[in-house]
């Protein structure tokens, strides 16, 4: 019996990416939920986030929200001047991605070598 039972499942880890709405909120609980399993399992569902997945999450969205604006401001321009300066300006979601996906290789890499640990096993 799990003795935390509103945990997130592995399959629904991956799964809450693609429903719309609640992949605003839930992969960041289920990182969380990794993060808290690898570093302190005794809190595992009440201790706080580091603020690393904090940052990573932010990046993420940041970089969401500011390419869904420039999609549906290019998408209602003729103007090509306007066209080229919304592509130019998604260099700045080419870094937010950049910088989410470092941030997240930094969390696995973190999270793997905890686990490691845990297990008592070198890579």
């Amino acid at each position: 019996m799990d003795p935390y039972p509103g945990r997130i499942r592995p399959g629904w880890a991956v799964g809450w990416y693609f429903i719309p709405f609640a992949n605003l909120w839930k992969p960041f609980v289920a990182m969380k939920e990794i993060w808290n399993s690898s570093f302190s399992p005794a809190l595992s569902p009440i201790a706080p986030a580091t603020a690393l997945l904090g940052f990573w999450w932010a990046a993420r969205i940041a970089n969401n929200i500011f390419v869904i604006g420039l999609l549906r401001k290019q998408r209602r321009t003729d103007d090509i001047e306007l066209y080229m300066t919304i592509n130019n300006a998604m260099l700045i979601s080419t870094v937010l991605s950049t910088i989410a996906g470092i941030l997240f290789i930094k969390i696995m890499q973190q999270v793997s070598a905890r686990q490691m640990d845990w297990s008592g096993t070198e890579d």
